[in-house]
């Protein structure tokens, strides 16, 4: 059985919390915020009020720096940020010293309004020390704090939170948590630096050398548009490039199917799922003496059925396992299965560029790498406790100008398993036409009938 989805058993930074709201967009707007404050309350409202400035996150021994200015934000942790320009955002991505450009975000005019920042912080019940120290002792202000440093805060035992205010300047300003997690205990700080008057060379030098969004071509387009339907097949081959199987992808289910004749069924399971949401799976229950009973069904969650081949038939045939669900917790099959619908490459083909002698548009961007291995099961390939070290991910197509869902997009994806080089190559055709007979009946009118 093939399975398109994964667990991460991991306590992860999701990211910071990006900039705060009430800034001005022009440079030569910005706002000043004196630094210096007479009263503990004045120096928590400056604070809130910052729109410039870099903070300096540590956590668990490691260190990353977060910029934020009227005009872009950057996240060290994630390498991502946003640029706002002439009243327009779009997202952008560093790796090495190169910025990325995305799309431009549709209806989007400011990027402060999307996200929290300082000014979201519960810093309401501070109660300062002498010595410029206010614990924050509320839940409330725990879990903002935890939300603005973005870690999930479920399995977390915090302590001592508190925010510092130093020799009467918010420069010196610094949030201190303890964090126990099971057996770990670990300091959260986060320093206030640069403020009114931040940078950080490499976007600052991309926007000045007059740095834009990304513009995606016509064909990315619709290579993206194919998939956005959750409805394709990818063409199973063997080592003589001959089909063997295929895979289908719809919205109601997914299936494996190997050809009899060319492959022995026996050694392969060949499974169909199907979700349900609050539907009713009416069965006809046939007895022996040819009396019939219809028992209803409620199906709600993802639903396995067994696939066979019947050559008396010269076709698929699937028993269906009505009574206990494959998944009872999920009922859309696109996300219960992992479908390819929402890979990172329909919103990275920037990152690509056409390898001439691979004939490909090829990148060796890791995290959409990774997020290719994952989401077209490539992870169920490979035999476990290999050591998997990821190379490149590419794709290249053929559209069909007479019929565009006749068109053909090949995926791949390298790695190196134990020091070898390994590649898996994805077929993909028939957008939005896919359809396995044997089952469409099944999950267009919710009726079977079962043979006791």
């Amino acid at each position: 059985m093939k399975n398109r989805s994964r667990v991460i058993n991991a306590i992860v930074i999701l990211a910071l919390p990006l900039v705060i709201t009430s800034c001005k967009s022009n440079d030569n707007n910005k706002v000043y915020i004196d630094p210096y404050f007479e009263s503990y309350s004045e120096g928590v409202r400056k604070l809130q009020d910052l729109t410039n400035y870099r903070l300096t996150l540590d956590i668990a021994g490691e260190s990353y720096d977060y910029v934020y200015t009227d005009n872009y934000y950057y996240n060290g942790y994630l390498n991502t940020g946003y640029i706002k320009n002439n009243g327009e955002v779009y997202p952008f991505e560093i790796y090495g010293d190169v910025v990325y450009p995305l799309e431009l975000m549709s209806g989007v005019s400011d990027f402060h309004s999307l996200v929290n920042g300082v000014s979201s912080l519960d810093l309401t019940t501070l109660t300062f020390s002498d010595s410029g120290i206010g614990e924050i002792t509320s839940n409330n202000g725990r879990r903002t704090f935890l939300e603005f440093v973005g870690i999930d805060e479920t399995p977390l035992n915090v302590t001592d939170y508190s925010l510092a205010l130093l020799n009467n300047n918010i420069s010196s300003a610094f949030f201190s948590m303890s964090v126990q997690n099971g057996t770990d205990s670990y300091q959260i700080e986060v320093y206030f630096d640069e403020i009114n008057d931040v940078s950080f060379d490499i976007v600052d030098n991309y926007i000045a050398n007059g740095g834009t969004y990304y513009t995606i071509t016509e064909d990315f387009a619709t290579i993206r548009t194919l998939f956005s339907n959750s409805n394709f097949t990818n063409l199973i081959r063997d080592e003589n490039n001959e089909i063997i199987g295929h895979e289908y992808f719809t919205k109601n289910y997914y299936v494996v199917t190997y050809d009899p004749d060319k492959v022995e069924l026996a050694d392969l399971y060949m499974n169909a799922y199907y979700g349900a949401n609050n539907e009713t799976l009416k069965i006809n229950a046939i007895n022996t003496d040819g009396s019939s009973t219809i028992v209803n069904y409620p199906q709600n969650g993802i639903y396995i059925c067994y696939v066979s081949y019947d050559r008396n038939i010269n076709d698929y045939v699937i028993q269906p396992v009505f009574k206990r669900p494959y998944n009872s917790e999920i009922t859309d099959i696109t996300v219960g299965m992992n479908y390819p619908t929402t890979l990172s490459l329909f919103s990275h083909f920037n990152l690509f560029n056409y390898n001439e002698e691979n004939e490909m548009y090829y990148t060796t961007a890791y995290d959409v790498g990774v997020d290719m291995y994952y989401k077209l099961a490539v992870d169920t390939m490979i035999e476990e406790g290999s050591i998997v070290e990821m190379v490149g991910c590419g794709f290249n197509y053929e559209l069909n100008e007479t019929d565009i869902n006749k068109s053909t997009v090949n995926l791949y994806v390298f790695v190196n398993v134990n020091g070898s080089p390994l590649y898996a190559e994805f077929e993909f055709t028939n957008f939005n036409e896919t359809v396995f007979e044997p089952l469409e009946e099944l999950t267009t009118n919710w009726t079977y009938d079962f043979y006791l």
